[in-house]
């Protein structure tokens, strides 16, 4: 029997998601006034995987105790090898939350542990939360 493309898919997401980890994230503030909103980027190393293999998203509090609002973030670009940029834009109050986590999950629904990582501490300071060094 042959193998399906979504078989070999498959093992080629099994084999490659231990080394999957997100290396850094960050909130930039607005650039604009008003409306403009904060871009939330984070540089996940996928091996090789590719962007479409996964599914990026950003998960914090909406400012609601019991709300969390999840933002889908897009491949924005090769950082380096195995090295991509995945960038979103945020509301306030998310790129605001204590709780901000980037996770990582196989694209297609494929059901695997999500990769997930809290926003540097830098990253905190620099939007004004998280300890100092």
């Amino acid at each position: 029997m042959r193998d399906t493309e979504q078989q070999s898919w498959h093992r080629r997401v099994d084999a490659n998601w231990p080394g999957v980890r997100i290396t850094h994230a960050e909130v930039e503030p607005p650039r604009g006034g008003g409306e403009s909103r904060p871009l939330l980027r984070a540089a996940v190393e996928l091996g090789t995987l590719l962007p479409a293999d996964v599914q990026v998203e950003a998960a914090g509090s909406s400012g609601k105790p019991t709300e969390t609002q999840a933002v889908r973030m897009w491949s924005a670009g090769r950082y380096r090898e195995g090295v991509f940029v995945f960038e979103a834009t945020v509301h306030r109050q998310v790129a605001g939350s204590e709780s901000l986590v980037v996770q990582v999950r196989p694209a297609r629904g494929y059901d695997l542990p999500p990769v997930a990582a809290p926003l540097d501490a830098s990253a905190q300071r620099a939007r004004g939360g998280g300890p100092a060094d």
